[in-house]
């Protein structure tokens, strides 16, 4: 067996492949398809942990409800800049 000095960081690896799989559904099934099955997400972590674990969650990781239109306009700019410096 061959050695590799490299270490797998799993964490990471499943932040990666998620991305790329969440990235991918929303290309092939729009974004309505993704705001169902986060609200049926959202639906069954409350239902089976309580309204209280639920806000924790989203708070620890800043969601703050459905994006308004002026922040998907913000991204938009931003990743067409980011796209021009590439």
């Amino acid at each position: 067996m061959q050695s590799d000095s490299r270490t797998f960081d799993r964490a990471e690896h499943c932040r990666r492949i998620g991305a790329h799989g969440g990235a991918t559904t929303a290309a092939r099934y729009g974004s309505h398809h993704m705001r169902t099955i986060g609200k049926a997400g959202a639906q069954a972590t409350i239902r089976k942990h309580g309204l209280p674990f639920f806000k924790g969650v989203t708070k620890a990781k800043g969601w703050t409800g459905p994006r308004r239109r002026d922040d998907l306009a913000i991204d938009l700019m931003l990743g067409r800049y980011l796209a021009e410096l590439a």
